[in-house]
């Protein structure tokens, strides 16, 4: 299983309505960092996943979540993906959560 973190930071960043430079200052990274992560062409260490996360005012998993791939996400129940759906999206929606 490969997860596409580039795709879920860079995704709840737009949500957030951040700009690389912001989300990178807050995480202490740099922003060329960011943007190769964001490409997919590196992968996060566990630290500056939870300081990117930190940075959107997201818990870890959210990330980790919008970056599971659909076909491991299919063998949960309905009812439990639209629940999952549900939670993710209210943090992505809400600015000031932690």
């Amino acid at each position: 299983m490969k997860l596409d973190f580039g795709a879920a930071i860079r995704g709840a960043r737009e949500a957030r309505q951040m700009t690389q430079r912001q989300v990178a200052q807050l995480a202490s990274l740099q922003q060329s960092h960011l943007s190769l992560l964001e490409s997919g062409r590196r992968y996060p260490s566990l630290s500056a996943l939870d300081r990117i996360a930190a940075a959107l005012r997201l818990p870890s998993f959210v990330l980790v979540y919008l970056a599971t791939p659909e076909e491991t996400l299919a063998p949960f129940p309905p009812q439990v993906r639209r629940e999952l759906d549900r939670v993710v999206e209210g943090f992505l929606c809400t600015k000031d959560q932690t």
